[in-house]
């Protein structure tokens, strides 16, 4: 029987571990590209780049991005900071 993890990795086709925040962050950007979605630049702008900093230890910050063309889809991202040395990324198309 396989392993909630080994369950939860082989749904995504992204990586759900990261070095670093900014990494996760293109990763969830490059998800959407994948799926045929452009992320709106002025939401990154605005809610990322200006938003909050990068989480704490044990925290996670989470955006609702809009979508290029899209009035009800979004991407929903999640970062969580694992132990200061990973990040795990969530995100999904809404």
């Amino acid at each position: 029987m396989k392993s909630f993890k080994e369950l939860r990795e082989g749904k995504n086709d992204y990586s759900l571990y990261h070095k670093t925040y900014s990494g996760a962050l293109a990763a969830a950007y490059d998800h959407a590209k994948k799926k045929g979605y452009t992320v709106d630049r002025n939401d990154i702008d605005s809610k990322v780049a200006m938003g909050p900093k990068k989480p704490s230890n044990g925290k996670s910050n989470r955006f609702t991005l809009k979508l290029v063309g899209e009035k009800k889809k979004m991407l929903a991202v999640q970062v969580t900071n694992l132990d200061n040395k990973r990040y795990e990324l969530n995100c999904y198309i809404t």
